[in-house]
């Protein structure tokens, strides 16, 4: 039936694998129909998953300017209440997007924002994705780092057999063949061996030292990632684990593992002292 939960979670995925097998116009349909179905029952995750859908479909089109529509409708869907999933995405692809029309400085700054929201979130596929993206914006300046990213990223295609999607596939040939060219043949051996002996989170850590004096401190306020401000927020207001982990579709035990960090880096002793502490701040 039309709208039902199971409906709506596997509409995307019938989206994806018709846009993934070169197939458009049913990708392209699918998707907006969840966007439509989203709408009309209010449901502002389907609403941000079929934008990000109907974006990146227009972007592996070559619609740029549709795709840029679609895609900052996700974001500002996802925005409020936050969804860290097609926000990431989304921010992932107007990244992209932001590189093509040669915005580099907004390129660097989306695709670092993306990649911080999908490895907070646990979207390892996304993950790998934003790592591309912020090695193929460096291949050209920094090769060594853009090469260590990009076999980091390999190793985990290749360990899970999770194939890259149409549009990722020459991004990353893309950036692989600039930084090879930056280099004589012996040091980028060198540096592709150095990255396929990185984790992903090993690589994620790398590459946001990468990032330079913005990087976010270890403990503190201001330390706290994007998912973990929202579980804040969220116990603040009252909220149990259990709603917390349906308002931002992670389990129960995930959302301990938060608020566990989340705890050790402001140094509280639990959700009534949390919860005091943001009421005295503008978080």
């Amino acid at each position: 039936m039309e709208g039902t939960e199971i409906d709506m979670f596997v509409r995307p995925w019938l989206a994806m694998s018709a846009y993934a097998a070169h197939d458009p116009q049913p990708a392209h349909a699918t998707a907006a129909e969840i966007v439509r179905i989203g709408r009309r029952r209010g449901n502002r995750w389907d609403e941000s998953i079929g934008e990000w859908l109907l974006g990146t479909i227009a972007h592996a089109q070559g619609r740029h300017d549709d795709a840029r529509t679609h895609l900052q409708a996700s974001r500002a869907v996802a925005t409020n209440p936050r969804f860290p999933f097609p926000l990431g995405r989304s921010s992932l692809g107007l990244a992209e997007l932001a590189r093509h029309d040669g915005d580099l400085t907004a390129a660097w700054d989306l695709a670092h924002d993306s990649l911080e929201i999908l490895d907070d979130y646990g979207d390892r596929v996304g993950t790998a994705a934003a790592l591309e993206t912020v090695a193929d914006l460096t291949a050209a300046g920094e090769p060594e780092r853009a090469l260590r990213l990009l076999a980091a990223s390999q190793r985990f295609h290749d360990d899970t057999g999770i194939a890259r999607l149409p549009t990722q596939a020459d991004r990353f040939d893309r950036a692989r063949t600039t930084a090879h060219a930056a280099l004589h043949s012996g040091n980028a051996s060198a540096c592709w061996d150095a990255g396929s002996e990185l984790s992903l989170a090993d690589a994620v850590a790398y590459a946001r030292r990468g990032r330079g004096e913005r990087q976010r401190p270890q403990l503190g306020w201001d330390s706290l990632t994007p998912v973990e401000r929202d579980v804040v927020r969220l116990v603040a207001a009252g909220h149990t684990n259990a709603e917390i982990g349906q308002r931002l579709f992670i389990s129960i035990n995930t959302v301990k593992k938060y608020l566990t960090r989340v705890y050790a880096k402001v140094d509280v002793d639990g959700r009534a002292d949390l919860a005091a502490q943001v009421a005295r701040r503008d978080l």
